[in-house]
């Protein structure tokens, strides 16, 4: 990981404890409507597995939940399906075969 991307990381993490209340209920409301089950709406199977891995990589499972454990694919998921534009969904989505693309 370079520097910048760890700095990034770190101001951003720092920045979770100045979220204002309407902000952790927005974020609530969101994880309350990922389901047991989870229905994949925006990623295919395969993609799902690459930010399933990639997520994992970045937080991985210790003693605590690990990425995959937190469902974090699940809640991209529907962020990407019920909260971002055609345009966003495309860019994310465009990044995504890159990374695999880039990874064969």
């Amino acid at each position: 990981m370079q520097r910048r991307n760890a700095l990034k990381l770190l101001a951003g993490a720092a920045s979770l404890t100045f979220l204002s209340s309407d902000a952790l209920a927005f974020f609530h409301s969101i994880q309350t409507q990922i389901t047991e089950k989870p229905v994949l709406k925006t990623f295919t199977p395969p993609q799902n597995a690459i930010v399933e891995t990639m997520s994992e990589l970045i937080i991985p499972a210790t003693d605590t939940l690990g990425a995959k454990g937190a469902r974090v694919t699940e809640f991209i998921d529907l962020i990407l399906s019920d909260w971002s534009d055609d345009a966003d969904k495309k860019i994310f989505l465009d990044g995504l075969a890159d990374v695999d693309q880039r990874s064969q």
